[in-house]
């Protein structure tokens, strides 16, 4: 079994390799001027088994995975799979108004082409894996976030939303604290509101957890709650890091004592590996 990384995921790549005593392929990945992918497998891998390792954000990620699986393939290995670190277009997974687009199903049917079985980091929603026909494998990273929040002394797990509540509460059992999960209403899909909820946050380093930090509205407006209620730190934590649009500066000016996230998204908040989960998700493999 040989693991090849795409530029989105060289430094977990490298971890997953050095964790399971894989070698890594040589491959050169590289952009044209005019920002077109380039790809080269520099070695043979007949008869191999071939796990590629690519994180799809942004866009430019997701069309290399692509790129990557299909010259695996030709290069006729015994069987190829993909570890997507960070799903793209999950929160795409329903059709809302007339003439929209199932993203998150034209992904999974696009990325299962050219791959025999699929694993999937936290994506959005479980059934994500339902929108695929080849075998999909979901990991967590729960155990890993629980870990570091531990070692940073944390009182209280908060999820953003009932939909983040069983999240929180994995992580909170795991560090060994109590949990709770705010009240939200998204009014669009750049503007949520968080209910007042009585949260017992006084005096407590606290944790607010989710998926995803994409713009940070939503935890930049938890934090401003749990701080309200007395928090005496509030650190935002996340698995997929994307920071868009001033997020990390939206979430420093809220309050929020340290940004974290994993490598499943490669950012300087990549405090956290997943490297360990996917590593013993291969070890059945070997």
């Amino acid at each position: 079994m040989k693991i090849i990384g795409g530029s989105g995921s060289k430094l977990l790549a490298a971890r997953v390799a050095e964790l399971t005593g894989l070698s890594q392929v040589d491959a050169e990945i590289k952009r044209f001027p005019d920002t077109e992918c380039y790809v080269r497998i520099k070695e043979g891998l007949s008869g191999e088994e071939v796990v590629i390792i690519q994180t799809t954000f942004p866009d430019e990620n997701l069309l290399e995975l692509v790129f990557l699986q299909n010259v695996v393939r030709q290069e006729k290995p015994s069987r190829i799979t993909t570890i997507i670190p960070y799903y793209a277009y999950a929160r795409q997974d329903k059709i809302f108004k007339p003439g929209e687009l199932l993203s998150a199903k034209t992904v999974a049917k696009l990325l299962q082409n050219s791959s025999d079985e699929m694993v999937i980091l936290n994506p959005h929603k479980p059934w994500i894996a339902d929108f695929f026909d080849k075998p999909v494998k979901i990991l967590s990273s729960s155990s890993e976030i629980a870990d570091y929040l531990k070692s940073r002394g944390v009182e209280l797990v908060v999820g953003p939303d009932i939909n983040a509540s069983m999240f929180a509460e994995e992580i909170a059992e795991s560090v060994g604290c109590d949990w709770d999960w705010l009240e939200k209403k998204r009014i669009s899909s750049h503007e949520v509101i968080l209910g007042k909820k009585e949260i017992n946050a006084k005096g407590k380093r606290v944790a607010i957890v989710d998926d995803i930090i994409s713009t940070g509205g939503t935890l930049t407006k938890a934090i401003e709650v749990l701080k309200s209620s007395g928090a005496r730190e509030v650190l935002a934590c996340c698995v997929h890091g994307l920071f868009i649009n001033k997020a990390v500066e939206r979430l420093k000016n809220a309050g929020c004592a340290e940004i974290i996230s994993t490598d499943t998204v490669e950012t300087e908040y990549s405090k956290i590996s997943v490297a360990k989960t996917i590593a013993e998700a291969l070890s059945p493999k070997r």
